[in-house]
């Protein structure tokens, strides 16, 4: 569990930084890049929640 932690989660959190940093940077126009930014809120919201509801559904069960 701590290698998960340690190692590989974080890993995740620099890989999305970094292919959010390239996705921003490759649309030349302002508005593409809010249109960007507004699709990768959604992603991370929707993300957090069905995490959030796993989290919960599996304390239910036990």
């Amino acid at each position: 569990m701590l290698w998960d932690l340690l190692l590989i989660e974080p890993w995740f959190v620099i890989e999305g930084v970094l292919f959010g940093m390239v996705g921003g940077h490759s649309f030349k126009k302002p508005n593409n890049r809010r249109v960007w930014l507004v699709f990768c809120m959604i992603g991370v919201i929707i993300g957090g929640v069905t995490g959030w509801l796993e989290v919960n559904l599996l304390k239910a069960e036990i």
